[in-house]
């Protein structure tokens, strides 16, 4: 898993590094084949991405004010307010959220409420209502037995480098937007 999830983080630095963003990172815009008896995961559907400095395309594309753009389940808080301000940190807070739902086999927010929800209670929950970490999301499973089964116990490394992607303060500068550091600290961690 680490080693798939780190080739994920820096398949999305490439992007970065080639001035887009993706804004939709989520498990089915992750594709995963074998190689040589190896996950070789490839990111797709770059349909929503946007370009930081030069144009993806020669069309002027409008989207409708007040409009979810992506999957609200793994939104930064400001792609679900609908800010202009997008950056890199959009994707790797995804790739934060993507990590916790490998970790805990859940997403940060329930899917099911989220997607009920109203358009303004989404961008409240996505903005100000903390998640419980992974290790408090597995020890409340129903299932906890089955849970733990699956994902063994997490250790305060795996749960630090999680937490990073996540942060509710904006102001706060996560890896310099460099998701490299994501990569590199998931394939340095101790085995779980």
């Amino acid at each position: 898993m680490r080693e798939g999830f780190a080739q994920v983080c820096n398949a999305v630095q490439h992007t970065h590094t080639k001035g887009i963003i993706h804004r939709d990172i989520k498990p089915s815009n992750i594709l995963v084949s074998l190689q040589d008896g190896r996950p070789n995961p490839k990111v797709i559907d770059f349909g929503i991405a946007k370009a930081t400095s030069a144009r993806l395309t020669e069309k002027t594309l409008f989207t409708e004010h007040r409009q979810l753009i992506g999957t609200p389940e793994y939104m930064s808080p400001e792609q679900a307010e609908g800010s202009m301000d997008i950056d890199t940190r959009t994707d790797v807070y995804a790739l934060g959220v993507l990590l916790y739902e490998l970790l805990t086999g859940t997403t940060p927010f329930d899917s099911v409420s989220l997607r009920a929800a109203a358009y303004a209670e989404i961008q409240r929950i996505i903005r100000e209502v903390e998640p419980p970490i992974p290790s408090t999301r597995l020890s409340r499973s129903s299932d906890t037995l089955i849970a733990i089964q699956r994902h063994p116990p997490l250790t305060s490394n795996v749960e630090t480098t999680l937490l990073r992607p996540c942060p509710s303060d904006r102001t706060f500068h996560l890896l310099q937007t460099r998701d490299t550091s994501l990569a590199t600290d998931i394939t340095l961690l101790r085995r779980c």
